[in-house]
């Protein structure tokens, strides 16, 4: 059982290798107005694993929201592919960046993958 679950964790971390996202929300005006954008991160649901905001108290946007759902929504499979949605308002002008880590929160020696997200306001 144990084996089954490690080959499945590697499977997933192989699956999210290359997430990389850019984010943009052009606005010419010199005055400051908040937008809010959304990050989609792919999860393996009913493992455990989940991806946890890492640079929160230093990055230039607040969290709205978080959800999690099925990738497929007829394939509602324990353990199968999902998709993680953060909602994000941002703080403040410029380019900035979100950090994640997939990860369990109880074990923080189980980190699968890091992602960097690239938002400019």
């Amino acid at each position: 059982m144990k084996k089954s679950f490690s080959m499945a964790a590697a499977m997933m971390a192989a699956a999210v290798l290359s997430i990389s996202s850019f984010v943009s929300c052009d606005d010419d005006d010199e005055k400051f107005e908040s937008k809010t954008f959304t990050v989609e991160l792919p999860a393996q649901l009913g493992t455990g694993y989940e991806w946890v905001w890492t640079n929160s108290a230093s990055a230039a946007a607040d969290s709205v929201s978080k959800s999690v759902n099925h990738a497929n929504p007829d394939d509602e499979r324990v353990g199968g592919p999902g998709v993680e949605k953060w909602s994000f308002k941002t703080k403040e002008n410029g380019e900035e960046v979100l950090k994640f880590t997939y990860m369990r929160r109880w074990e923080e020696s189980t980190a699968l993958k890091d992602t960097v997200v690239t938002f400019k306001k």
